[in-house]
């Protein structure tokens, strides 16, 4: 964001919680955990269809030791339903 716009500055109470990212789509996981590796205190829900695709992620996930990261088989337009905040 500081490259596009360099005055940028985060509101003071955005810091102070925990970032929740939703990677809905998430396939093998590739794009979560690259986020949940970059950002360790980041709680990310990575959802898809495919359960081999969540089981090779949640593989990769254990094999890298990223613990931040859930896996969720579903359809990300009935999200929703999950009562999330």
């Amino acid at each position: 964001m500081k490259k596009i716009r360099p005055e940028f500055v985060w509101p003071a109470s955005f810091l102070e919680e925990k970032f929740q990212i939703l990677v809905p789509g998430c396939g093998t996981g590739q794009h979560p955990l690259s986020i949940a590796a970059g950002n360790p205190d980041a709680i990310l829900l990575a959802i898809d269809l495919s359960k081999s695709s969540l089981a090779y992620g949640r593989r990769m996930a254990d094999c890298l030791k990223l613990h931040n990261v859930t896996f969720l088989h579903g359809d990300f337009l009935e999200i929703p339903k999950l009562e999330r905040h």
